[in-house]
């Protein structure tokens, strides 16, 4: 995998409906880019869940 260049890439923001029963301090959210023709994965990212 090539490295990453910094700042490369988009921001966005998500809103996930999470059940008030879970831990959100133990929640996490990964992300991955992935080539369609050859399916090998091209970049990644986890951030820790943002709780209200």
């Amino acid at each position: 995998m090539p490295p990453c260049r910094e700042k490369a890439g988009r921001n966005a923001e998500i809103v996930l409906g999470v059940d008030k029963r879970w831990k959100v301090d133990a929640l996490g959210v990964a992300a991955f880019l992935q080539d369609p023709a050859t399916l090998a994965i091209q970049g990644a990212a986890a951030r820790e869940v943002v709780g209200r």
